[in-house]
């Protein structure tokens, strides 16, 4: 399996990868830190990139989770005001 990932990890940085297999390949290198050391400059450099990628994008959705959730509260919030004040006037 640590060819594959190794092999894997060559890939130039521009190609479209999925980043679920960018996830199992940089979970499976650094489980070991034998594997990461005996890894070449030029493949260690890819391996950051790759776990830069991974963080960035799971960064960019907790804030968009976040973001949604603060938004469908605020429209909660205004809608049941607008019903009070429905029900008020009634």
């Amino acid at each position: 399996m640590f060819g594959k990932m190794t092999r894997f990890i060559t890939i130039k940085t521009n190609e479209s990868i999925s980043y679920l297999v960018l996830t199992l390949a940089c979970m499976h290198l650094l489980e070991s830190l034998f594997h990461v050391r005996r890894l070449t400059m030029r493949r260690r450099g890819y391996l950051l990139v790759a776990l830069g990628m991974i963080t960035f994008t799971s960064f960019l959705l907790e804030i968009s989770r976040f973001l949604f959730a603060a938004a469908l509260t605020s429209v909660i919030v205004v809608f049941f005001s607008f019903f009070l004040a429905f029900t008020e006037a009634i």
